[in-house]
């Protein structure tokens, strides 16, 4: 059990980010309410210039709400069907315009369609020791399919302490809207690229895990709602893969750079993005090689299109090299 504190001696703020037309809000905002500790100010901010939808549901649940203070603000942008992002809009500006309105000891950031657990938060503060280093606590989460199945992730043991970046880039144990953060530590994040929509969370996760250490609540009170994309790898994913690589790569291993770009490689190409799948085969080769002809690059490119042998498998291994022990 951590340190941080009696719950009713710390106060308690969320961010919800949202594209302003999902009527499950209204299910996310009733279970803040059935909290079992006090939430002090719900911030939503609506990624879009239609904030008609969110507002209306936050006056239907007034009551429920009781004196939690609600307020709704938005980035203000006009979002056309299949228009990608703008200037000064998308999930992680979103995030990060809702936390700068919250003055609370402790910060969440919630998914808009999905649900907590009435003990949720109690648990997370109790695992929280912003003292001993430990400025994060997230819980394990029951992931419901569309379908109604249920899973619980992550599977096996949750990790502890402090968490590299490959391990949050790959793994993705601790999902942040399953996450409470101190705000002191949130604080201590400095660089947070806002323009990140849909790897804005990694991108806060993979920040935090570079200045502080993470609790973890076996108890699964996140309840996360899988919209079924049948595993959809579209350009947008890819291209803020390749930039959140880049930027953090001084955090990874010559290997897990190799692995990670490899990866990026085989989807692109094999979902038709030659050129995301052009600059990850180079990326690749760059790490082993100090001179990369032209002609390297399309004999990369042509077998990652296909599925690999698995003679070539080893022989990549051995040139990766063997697996180093997590940081």
């Amino acid at each position: 059990m951590g340190r941080s504190g009696s719950a009713s001696k710390q106060s308690l703020g969320i961010v919800i980010p949202t594209v302003g037309q999902r009527p499950e809000l209204k299910r996310m905002l009733l279970s803040i309410a059935a909290q079992t500790v006090p939430v002090e100010a719900v911030r939503i901010v609506v990624d879009s210039d239609d904030t008609s939808l969110v507002e209306q549901i936050v006056i239907d649940l007034s009551d429920a709400l009781g004196s939690i203070d609600v307020e709704v603000d938005s980035t203000g942008v006009h979002r056309a069907e299949g228009a990608y992002l703008v200037d000064e809009a998308g999930h992680g500006f979103a995030m990060h315009l809702g936390s700068a309105k919250l003055d609370t000891d402790l910060v969440a950031f919630l998914d808009d369609d999905d649900e907590i657990l009435p003990q949720h938060y109690e648990h997370l503060i109790e695992a929280l020791d912003p003292g001993a280093g430990v400025g994060v606590a997230y819980s394990r989460v029951v992931v419901v399919t569309a379908a109604g199945g249920r899973k619980l992730h992550p599977g096996g043991d949750l990790p502890v302490g402090k968490l590299s970046a490959s391990l949050i880039i790959d793994r993705q144990p601790a999902l942040l809207p399953a996450s409470l953060i101190h705000r002191s530590v949130l604080d201590m994040v400095e660089n947070v690229d806002e323009s990140f929509d849909r790897l804005a969370d990694t991108e806060m996760l993979v920040r935090l895990g570079a200045v502080t250490r993470f609790a973890a609540v076996d108890d699964p009170t996140y309840i996360y709602y899988r919209v079924d994309k049948k595993a959809l790898i579209n350009e947008r994913v890819l291209t803020e893969t390749a930039r959140l690589l880049r930027k953090h790569e001084g955090l990874l291993r010559k290997r897990e750079r190799i692995l990670f770009w490899d990866t990026q490689a085989r989807q692109a190409l094999r979902a038709g993005f030659d050129d995301l799948g052009r600059d990850a085969a180079g990326q690749v080769l760059g790490a082993m090689l100090p001179v990369v002809p032209e002609l390297f690059v399309n004999w990369y490119v042509g077998l990652r299109r296909r599925q690999t042998p698995e003679y070539l498998k080893r022989v990549a291994a051995k040139m990766v090299g063997p697996k180093s022990a997590p940081r």
